[in-house]
């Protein structure tokens, strides 16, 4: 590594001559120890402090270590400046780039999901699309990627993940048309863009497609503007022809028709055009499967009403069935369930026309059962459940003792077993270590057992009990179904206090509050808390005309109404005028600003037969009447509803009658 050391005795010094005068030679060895002793001496003598002052300024000897303080001192610098630095950029670029990162991952996972989908493995793409969902919800592509997959399976969560694009600002013009023609098509108006379907309404139809022009036609029907609505679709219809959209638009004029008929029975020269329209699509062999489906179980439901029977002739009962069965063979083979259900919708019609036929489609389906999947024993069995032959449903599931552990199957006998009023035997069922029922299930099976048995208020309260801590561990889903369950069932008390517990729910949070405003509805003496309720709705659903309607008549009645409230309700009765709701609100509105007149011709506009329509609205006809000075008829509306629950505020419009 060094050179050899070269005395001054050694050959090789006539080499030196030719080295440059300012590169100095090491001394020799002896010199050097020499000059290190008397260096030594001179610095014990002047006092120096540092040692090995030679050693710094000689070449040949090592550097001196620094101390471990040293050390210390110069790492913890350099870490306080690494600190620093790392802060900064954490702060400036660190939680952008940490979003970057895990939108990239995300991307990634959903063009998995895509590829999982395309090879048919939907459950794994499913979970894929949970965790990009998960890692980056603000993720334009994941919540497109989402959308497209879910909106294939009928998925509610497509509609929420557009909701999302309009969030962060990433929804075209087209996205937030799919957002209304999704939710409007599946059933979920509230999830609808209201400013997109309102502007639609108020538009000039020329300039609107067909498409705009059947779901703004939906939403001013759902509001009462069904005349309205009828022009648009028939306009919809010329503009289409043979359009794309016509097949859809001839199902939402016949559902447009049928829903202002209502159920009090039609006429058939009113039900002729449904029926035509309806028939053009279910039985046309180029209509999109999905529509023919959809019209035909709307005809299914215009012939088998039973007000409706005398429209369901021979031919029409037979052109019907066939209908069903040739859907149940459309798909047989990529959705076998549907097509059971096509077929048990095809004895369904046979039954109903052809009653004396009823003993030899129970046998046969019996039969059926026996051979049957599944999936298809099962849709059988609760076939049976619906149309009344419950003893069918029990001896399908005395059949089949390997599948009494399948949830479904035990929900199905349970069901069977309960319109039996055999209640006994229900809860020994349910009291078995290994039913497989989710416990808040099972406790809602013995909860409404208890209600159907001899009044026992302990017993009662204990299973009330028990249903409660089953709940407070189910998830916000099924807490809802249990609430929705416990609604039907007609206990709005219980119903209304899980509604309640999930009303912060950010996917079952709306429904949990429309819920609780239907409970608290239906209780004459819940105006405050139905008032608190209609206001959570609103924070969820600002557009919702109807909850806003019915806030401002609440607070009409107690006398307290906002700035807001009486303008609002006029235009809203002004903008459907035939929606009955509007009317009563805005003729309520007029009275507490002293124009009885207005009022008056508000609710006479049109007539109406006021007592099958709610006592609480008889109570404002009543007290219109009264302010226009027509106490006779005021005080016969009064009487009638004497004894009839009403709200606090309805109650003191009739008291004032009565004085």
């Amino acid at each position: 590594m060094f050179k050899k050391r070269i005395s001054q005795d050694d050959a090789w010094t006539s080499d030196m001559a030719a080295i440059p005068q300012q590169v100095t030679v090491p001394p020799p060895a002896e010199a050097v120890a020499g000059d290190r002793g008397a260096q030594k001496v001179v610095a014990s003598k002047t006092g120096a402090k540092r040692k090995g002052n030679v050693a710094r300024e000689d070449p040949w000897e090592p550097t001196e270590e620094l101390s471990l303080g040293q050390r210390w001192m110069r790492g913890w610098r350099l870490l306080l400046i690494l600190a620093v630095l790392l802060g900064g950029y954490g702060k400036w670029r660190g939680a952008r780039d940490y979003q970057i990162i895990k939108g990239w991952r995300a991307r990634g996972l959903v063009g998995q999901a895509l590829e999982a989908s395309a090879q048919g493995q939907m459950e794994k793409a499913s979970a894929l699309l949970d965790k990009a969902a998960i890692l980056a919800p603000l993720d334009a592509v994941v919540m497109r990627g989402m959308a497209d997959f879910c909106e294939g399976r009928r998925d509610i969560m497509a509609i929420y993940a557009l909701r999302q694009l309009v969030k962060i600002g990433a929804a075209g013009a087209a996205e937030r048309e799919r957002i209304c023609r999704l939710a409007m098509d599946w059933g979920h108006p509230e999830l609808a863009l209201t400013a997109e379907l309102k502007a639609w309404s108020e538009s000039e139809v020329e300039k609107l497609s067909a498409l705009q022009l059947r779901l703004s036609a939906v939403w001013m029907g759902s509001r009462g503007q069904a005349q309205e609505g009828e022009e648009r679709l028939r306009l919809a219809l010329d503009m289409s022809a043979n359009g794309p959209e016509a097949a859809s638009l001839e199902v939402a004029l016949s559902r447009m028709i049928m829903n202002g008929a209502g159920d009090a029975g039609m006429a058939e020269s009113v039900a002729a055009e449904p029926l035509r329209r309806l028939s053009g699509v279910a039985y046309s062999p180029t209509a999109p499967l999905e529509l023919r489906g959809e019209a035909t179980r709307l005809l299914a439901g215009l012939m088998l009403h039973p007000k409706r029977a005398n429209l369901l002739t021979p031919v029409r009962a037979e052109l019907l069935r066939s209908g069903f069965l040739e859907l149940a063979a459309a798909v047989e083979k990529t959705d076998p369930a549907a097509a059971g259900g096509y077929e048990l919708a095809a004895v369904s019609v046979e039954l109903k026309a052809f009653p004396q036929r009823q003993e030899a489609l129970v046998g046969s389906l019996v039969e059926q059962a026996k051979a049957a999947p599944v999936d298809q024993r099962l849709a059988i069995a609760r076939w049976f459940n619906e149309n009344g032959q419950y003893q069918e449903t029990l001896d399908i599931c005395l059949a089949n003792p390997e599948l009494e552990g399948q949830a479904s199957w035990f929900t199905v006998r349970m069901d069977a077993l309960f319109a039996r009023r055999e209640f006994d035997r229900a809860v020994e069922e349910l009291e078995k270590p290994d039913q497989p029922l989710a416990e808040h299930l099972r406790q809602l099976f013995l909860y409404r057992i208890q209600r159907q048995a001899p009044p026992d208020e302990v017993a009662l309260a204990q299973r009330l009990a028990d249903l409660d801590k089953a709940i407070a561990r189910a998830a916000p889903k099924e807490v809802l179904g249990a609430a929705d369950n416990l609604e039907r069932a007609g206990a709005l008390d219980i119903a209304l206090t899980f509604f309640t517990r999930i009303k912060n729910d950010p996917v079952s949070g709306l429904s949990a509050r429309l819920g609780m405003v239907r409970c608290l509805d239906s209780q004459a003496q819940s105006s405050e808390e139905l008032i608190k309720a209609l206001e959570g709705v609103l924070q969820l659903w600002p557009q919702c005309d109807q909850a806003r309607s019915d806030l401002a008549y609440l607070r009409l009645l107690d006398r307290d109404p906002s700035a807001e409230d009486v303008p609002m309700v006029l235009q809203l009765e002004k903008q459907s005028p035939w929606f009955l709701s509007f009317r009563v609100t805005a003729a309520l509105a007029h009275l507490s600003e002293a124009r009885p007149g207005d009022a008056l011709a508000l609710l006479e506009r049109d007539e109406v037969p006021w007592e099958r329509v709610r006592p609480g609205w008889q109570a404002v006809y009543a007290a219109v009447l009264q302010a226009n000075h027509r106490t006779i008829e005021a005080e016969e509306i009064a009487q009638r509803l004497a004894k009839v629950a009403l709200r606090p505020g309805e109650q003191r419009l009739i008291s004032d009658i009565m004085k």
